[in-house]
């Protein structure tokens, strides 16, 4: 009797185990088809970036994902940032996007960049370690480092790359956002080959556990 039960037990967690291998491994799969499936349709329709200026931008606002804008001025002091186990070093800043020709001007943030470059985040790194006495002095001998004229580009985060619960902790955080503005990861590019990558392994991934199922499904001779 206690062997019954043993075994019993044994298989009950058996069974428990590749209950939780299976889900873990139904995620991964579409997880895998879902973020290559997004990355086959970014880089299939957008061959080329979409090349504009910042205030052409917020007239027409193109459905392209992938983006090069010019005239643009970021402005440090009013970065949000990404920090590790919500730590004071930036890891990644997230800068409002403004024309240059309002410069100075208040206007609805429309385009939010994503941006890991080093000289802005050694600069913010500097304007985050200020004394309350030492900050405007500081700010005026380094204006044209906290103030930035220049082109961005890279690519609109959305689907699998996009969490609602960031934006809208995001759009908490800047003032003035618009209900529609987009977060433009900095430096990023359309991938035809990753899409292929992770498409191809997710189908394998699914193909294998097809296989499985159809395995243990069939019955073994002791079962017979």
């Amino acid at each position: 009797m206690k062997l019954t039960l043993n075994n019993m037990k044994q298989k009950c967690s058996q069974e428990s185990g590749s209950v939780r291998l299976a889900i873990f491994l139904v995620v991964v799969t579409i997880g895998m088809l879902w973020s290559g499936g997004q990355s086959l349709y970014t880089a299939m329709m957008n061959r080329r970036p979409t090349t504009m200026s910042y205030d052409d931008y917020v007239n027409r606002k193109p459905k392209a994902t992938w983006l090069v804008l010019t005239n643009c001025s970021l402005r440090l002091h009013e970065a949000c940032f990404k920090s590790y186990y919500g730590g004071k070093n930036a890891t990644e800043l997230y800068v409002p996007v403004r024309s240059q020709r309002l410069e100075g001007k208040k206007e609805r943030v429309q385009i939010v960049l994503a941006t890991k470059d080093p000289n802005a985040l050694a600069t913010f790194s500097e304007m985050q370690n200020l004394k309350t006495d030492e900050a405007a002095v500081w700010a005026i001998k380094n204006y044209q480092r906290i103030v930035l004229r220049r082109d961005v580009g890279g690519l609109v985060r959305f689907g699998v790359n996009l969490k609602d619960s960031e934006r809208q902790k995001l759009g908490n955080l800047l003032q003035n956002a618009s209900d529609d503005f987009i977060i433009l990861e900095e430096g990023a590019q359309p991938s035809l080959a990753e899409g292929l990558g992770l498409s191809t392994g997710g189908l394998m991934l699914a193909g294998c556990m097809v296989l499985y199922v159809r395995r243990n499904r069939e019955p073994t001779a002791a079962e017979i």
